[in-house]
């Protein structure tokens, strides 16, 4: 699997060198993301080659996952997220559906400007749980996905929340 992720790292890479841009972070996709967050060895060997690939390319994780933990052990840089348009279990880890649902952008707006004002996060099951993050995520190809983000920076910015590069940590 470490493979698997070396390929999309090398894949996208190239494209975007196509164009004259550069690399800004790297994060392992889908099922990739959620088996390293639970599996030590995998996250272990992922950072391991990303700090033979490039030992300055930070990571985007998740605070509380073992990816997030091994970046920290190892001294790699990384950028904790939240996932504004994905469901959180008790555990403060992402549960995990075949297809997300449908979201409105009050909704997506609202659980993000929650998560960076209070720092929490209400779970599936409607407990309050605690979150850290520098960075937020919205899936482009969740529904109406560009909706969600304009929606979301807007109650960011109506709400004082200045929207900007994430701070990279373990630099």
């Amino acid at each position: 699997m470490v493979n698997d992720c070396i390929y999309q790292l090398g894949a996208l890479r190239e494209f975007i060198g196509i164009e004259g841009g550069s690399l800004h972070h790297f994060k392992p996709h889908g099922y990739l993301y959620i088996h390293a967050c639970k599996d030590r060895e995998f996250s272990t060997q992922l950072i391991q080659a990303l700090q033979k690939i490039d030992s300055k390319l930070p990571i985007y994780c998740m605070e509380g996952t073992v990816t997030c933990d091994v970046a920290k052990e190892l001294g790699h840089p990384y950028v904790p997220e939240f996932y504004g348009d994905r469901d959180y279990g008790d555990d403060g880890q992402l549960v995990m559906v075949r297809r997300a649902r449908a979201y409105t952008p009050d909704e997506i707006a609202n659980k993000v400007l929650q998560a960076c004002k209070e720092g929490t996060v209400t779970s599936v099951a409607g407990k309050t749980i605690e979150v850290d993050f520098d960075s937020v995520c919205i899936h482009s190809d969740t529904a109406g996905a560009l909706n969600l983000i304009s929606a979301t920076r807007r109650l960011l910015e109506q709400n004082g929340i200045v929207v900007r590069q994430p701070m990279i940590h373990g630099l």
